[in-house]
């Protein structure tokens, strides 16, 4: 678990990078954060699976 601002592109990168799998729970500006998590997976090279619920 990692605790951090997602706005920190930084903070969020480190947290990605080599994970198998991302959760993410989001309250306040979604477009902005989900866009920020998608961003830096990209950048990581992971792949992944969007699931909302």
């Amino acid at each position: 678990m990692v605790a951090g601002s997602v706005t920190d592109s930084a903070t969020l990168d480190d947290a990605i990078a080599g994970q198998d799998f991302v959760f993410a729970a989001l309250s306040g500006d979604l477009p902005t954060y989900a866009q920020a998590i998608v961003d830096a997976m990209k950048g990581s090279g992971a792949k992944f699976k969007t699931k909302v619920y």
